[in-house]
């Protein structure tokens, strides 16, 4: 009797020919994530330059696994402590839940893990692409609600948007 089974998680979004390996040479758990996803990534860049942090030492700090996973309830935690001025939207950490995430899908849709060194890949890597640098402008702010709204606004508007 032979059993057939497919693993869920979401690398299986990647095409058969899409390029999975890296310029340095390491293999992508993930796929590339989505433009909408891009601001927010440049964000976060921005914000741990202006306020030190180093994003790789934080998820190692969590208890991250070498192999560049940890527990979704990990990393949305230390993301919250430490950028504790930074209000990030509900919506916005789902998205990036979805993107990263890899292994087990629970039954309520949420991924087990997510795929933290890619993350941290992706946010050294960001451009700040938005009109008038508005995804830099909200991170050199003392606080901002990140939302993708708010990613998307003019620069003139920015005022509103600060707490």
């Amino acid at each position: 009797m032979e059993e057939s089974w497919q693993a869920v998680d979401n690398s299986a979004e990647f095409a058969g020919d899409a390029e999975t390996r890296d310029d340095d040479g390491t293999i992508d758990r993930v796929r590339d994530p989505p433009e909408e996803l891009l601001p927010v990534l440049a964000a976060i860049k921005e914000k741990c330059l202006v306020e030190r942090i180093d994003i790789h030492s934080v998820f190692a700090e969590a208890g991250a696994s070498p192999f560049g996973v940890l527990a979704t309830t990990k990393f949305v935690s230390s993301l919250c402590v430490n950028l504790p001025r930074f209000l990030i939207d509900a919506e916005v950490f789902d998205a990036i839940i979805d993107a990263y995430g890899v292994g087990y899908r629970n039954p309520v849709g949420i991924w087990e893990s997510i795929a933290w060194l890619d993350f941290c890949e992706d946010v050294r890597n960001a451009t700040d692409t938005t009109e008038g640098q508005v995804a830099t402008r909200l991170a050199r702010v003392r606080s901002a609600h990140i939302t993708f709204k708010s990613l998307a606004s003019r620069p003139e508007d920015l005022g509103d948007l600060t707490y």
